[in-house]
């Protein structure tokens, strides 16, 4: 019987391949790379952020579970002149990488999508493949989102929407918590008001930087 992980997979590719480029807006990084860092995206989905990253002179390299989502991101590198890049189908909780592989480690809105034993180990391998004072660049849904509660709660904060796909929110306290290991280097509450139907609500991330 295929594992919930394996089953959202499944599901992921799915949606890129009904949908295609599932995450749109600026390409920009709000941060700066190092000089030809080796960087690592997990979580590339359809190359949203990893398009900003292919901007740098960084050797990149990008993950993710579904096929689809790598397919995408592989003919957009193409486009960009990055052929370079080394995209690839990967298990975040098992990172194909020897120890100490990268400079710095992308992880936007990939934690939130695992359960808690799978964010552990996906938080693990970041660990182990970032150098001695590497950095990993972390992006999660908070439980102040207009989305937070919507669904089938399938463990605390962690939410079944219709898609069949899962949706874990964070408090700041809790992210610092998973990432224990690291050095805190900053954390920050990024909210935005969005309209629907002549109405507002809440879009909130957590943002923070650790150091290995």
């Amino acid at each position: 019987m295929p594992s919930f992980k394996e089953l959202q997979t499944k599901r992921w590719d799915r949606e890129y391949s009904q949908k295609g480029s599932l995450w749109h807006g600026p390409a920009h990084l709000d941060f700066e790379l190092p000089e030809k860092a080796r960087v690592l995206e997990l979580g590339c989905g359809n190359g949203k952020t990893l398009s900003g990253i292919l901007k740098t002179n960084s050797k990149v390299t990008a993950i993710d579970s579904s096929k689809m989502a790598v397919e995408l991101c592989k003919k957009m590198a193409e486009k960009l002149g990055r052929s370079d890049a080394e995209i690839l189908v990967a298990d975040v909780c098992r990172l194909p990488f020897p120890d100490s592989s990268f400079d710095i480690v992308i992880a936007f809105h990939i934690l939130e999508h695992l359960l808690s034993e799978d964010r552990e180990k996906a938080v693990s391998e970041i660990k182990r493949v970032l150098v001695p004072g590497g950095k990993a660049f972390v992006r999660v849904f908070s439980i102040g989102d207009m989305r937070f509660g919507k669904g089938n709660e399938v463990e605390k904060n962690t939410f079944m929407r219709g898609n069949k796909l899962a949706y874990h929110y964070f408090t700041e306290q809790e992210l610092k918590s998973l990432f224990s290991g690291f050095q805190l280097i900053s954390s920050s509450l990024l909210s935005r008001e969005v309209h629907y139907e002549k109405k507002t609500f809440k879009r909130e991330r957590i943002q923070a930087v650790f150091e290995n």
